[in-house]
């Protein structure tokens, strides 16, 4: 058994560069396929992307707008909006567009990630895609297939982790450090400042804050604050402190004291999302427990600095966001990254080890194999089985922006226990990307009181039965057994 354990971790590290590729390939099917399937959710995603399609048709690439009026409610700075813009202008304004640049941040991060795992092993690195591929909470809600910061935030946070573990061999790396601090800052606001608590007390810990000079610290401080000032001048110059005072007092303040929007959980809520789960989270977090506990003399000796790094990426976010009172799933995926790079490289010395009986080991990679094809699996099912919402496949349906009817004034009034006189973000969202609408509420009053010609109106069927009478001089756009488009005559 030796020998063809021997031989088949030769081969793997013989033709690393393939296994590289092709478990990039992979991530990359787990990103893209049916990215458009699931239906529009109507919080962030739709926020955002509104958000993205007006700035577009503003040509303002500043101040954002919902409804084309300035947006306080979403108080994140542009750069996720951007990646939507560049979404929208490759692929038209789709769904697809709007969620691809959230594949792309994915697999940028994963790229990195597994080069960066390199250094400790080309095992280690193969271990850290394959943990990346089988990461399916973040596959499958608010990050890798949907359209809002998430995928971003993540990527150049990761990004500017990396860089801060490279600065005792390389002390230029702490301006990249800085440097996606301000991106990460300027995709999703305050979260950012993670990495400061993080980079500050790993430079403490390290012992590298005694070591930079006067210049480097001055070149680290605009590294930052040169991107930052920028935005924060061209904003202010447009508004005043208005949205930079919703920044700090809504997205910072309130967030963290007060329980926003019903998010009030428990302490403990991220801990039983990420680790009450049997197939990939848990099982990283035991080998990064057992690695600790296995290997400590062998690898924190060499180590140490690294070591506090990976403790501090895990442990800083994750506590603050236990203890804030609002409590989203997504603050905490930053956190899976270091854990599974800590698996990773754990593997790779438990698959290496010459204490270990190869018996031991053949199990050992058996059960860590089941717990990533598990989680690669549910990943895949999550993405066959992703369904649309039936009224948003009827509004793109009724149609395209080459229709006489496009750029109308549109109403809507549905059947539904909330808002039904009212666009959601999500059909709002479709009905300015399919229609270029302007979306209006009041239903069916509005509808009839609107002196625009050529006004629209979404309609349940039964709520046109009702109301037959008054919309008998309505011309009948679109219909199905479920819902109708009007248009007045």
């Amino acid at each position: 058994m030796k020998k063809i354990y021997d031989v088949m971790l030769f081969v793997v590290e013989k033709y690393y560069w393939c296994f590289f590729v092709l478990l990039t390939l992979l991530i990359g099917f787990l990103s893209f396929y049916h990215l458009d399937g699931a239906y529009v959710n109507s919080w962030d995603e739709a926020r955002h992307g509104i958000n993205a399609y007006e700035m577009m048709q503003n040509q303002d690439y500043l101040v954002h707008t919902y409804g084309y009026e300035t947006d306080y409610w979403n108080y994140k700075p542009p750069f996720s909006f951007y990646g939507i813009i560049l979404g929208y202008k490759l692929f038209g304004y789709t769904v697809f567009g709007m969620r691809f640049y959230s594949a792309v941040c994915y697999m940028i991060l994963t790229i990195f990630v597994g080069l960066f795992v390199k250094r400790y092993g080309k095992i280690a690195s193969l271990c850290s895609l394959a943990f990346l591929a089988a990461n399916f909470r973040c596959f499958e809600y608010h990050m890798v297939r949907s359209g809002d910061a998430d995928s971003m935030f993540v990527m150049f946070f990761t990004l500017a982790m990396l860089s801060m573990f490279l600065i005792p061999k390389k002390k230029y790396m702490i301006y990249f450090c800085g440097f996606f601090f301000a991106c990460a800052f300027l995709t999703k606001s305050w979260h950012a400042m993670m990495i400061v608590a993080i980079g500050g007390l790993f430079l403490i810990f390290s012992g590298e804050i005694k070591k930079l000079n006067i210049k480097q610290w001055i070149l680290f401080l605009l590294s930052f604050s040169l991107p930052l000032g920028t935005w924060a001048v061209a904003r202010i110059s447009r508004d005043g402190f208005t949205f930079l005072q919703g920044m700090l007092e809504y997205d910072l303040l309130k967030r963290t004291g007060q329980r926003l929007e019903n998010h009030d959980f428990p302490m403990e809520y991220y801990f039983t999302f990420l680790f009450c789960d049997n197939k990939i989270y848990l099982p990283a977090l035991i080998l990064c427990i057992c690695g600790a506990v296995f290997f400590t003399k062998m690898y924190v000796k060499e180590n140490k600095g690294e070591i506090s790094g990976y403790l501090l990426w895990t442990l800083v976010p994750f506590t603050a966001f236990s203890l804030a009172s609002t409590k989203l799933n997504w603050y905490v995926y930053p956190v899976i990254i270091p854990i599974f790079i800590c698996a990773s490289v754990f593997m790779e010395k438990f698959l290496k080890s010459q204490e270990i009986r190869t018996g031991i080991k053949v199990i050992g990679l058996c059960l860590v194999m089941t717990a990533l094809l598990l989680g690669m699996k549910e990943t895949y099912s999550n993405i066959r089985s992703l369904n649309g919402d039936e009224f948003q496949t009827f509004l793109m349906e009724s149609v395209d922006r080459d229709s006489d009817y496009a750029g109308n004034h549109a109403y809507i009034q549905l059947n539904v226990p909330e808002y039904p006189e009212y666009w959601t973000q999500c059909n709002q969202l479709l009905g300015e990307l399919q229609g270029d609408y302007q979306c209006e509420n009041g239903g069916i009053a509005g509808f009839l009181s609107d002196k625009k010609e050529d006004t629209l109106l979404y309609l349940s069927m039964d709520l046109y039965e009702t109301n037959k009478k008054e919309l008998a001089d309505c011309q009948v756009l679109h219909e199905n057994s479920q819902w109708i488009l009007m248009q007045k005559k």
